[in-house]
């Protein structure tokens, strides 16, 4: 499940990068969303890409990335409310 968790972190930098490289290259696009997915995409980046707690008990092993997944899932729906209501005010 940590290996998994590490190539989902590794498809999410990826991402980032290339975020970079457009806004670096091209410009920005619409300043709310490149700054939301900047955000957005460093803590996925975090939460999937952690260390694993060097414990033998089972509970550990599977609570720990559940965990990750939930605050991944939460912070998602965050920061989409963030951005439809960002957005909404600016064209209004």
């Amino acid at each position: 499940m940590i290996k998994s968790f590490a190539k989902i972190a590794d498809i999410f930098a990826i991402a980032l990068s290339i975020l970079a490289f457009y806004v670096g290259g091209w410009g920005v696009f619409d300043n709310v969303w490149v700054s939301g997915l900047t955000v957005w995409l460093a803590l996925i980046v975090g939460f999937f890409n952690f260390e694993h707690v060097n414990s033998k008990s089972l509970k550990d092993q599977y609570i720990i990335p559940v965990l990750h997944i939930f605050m991944a899932l939460i912070f998602t729906w965050i920061m989409w409310k963030q951005l439809r209501l960002q957005h909404r005010g600016f064209h209004t």
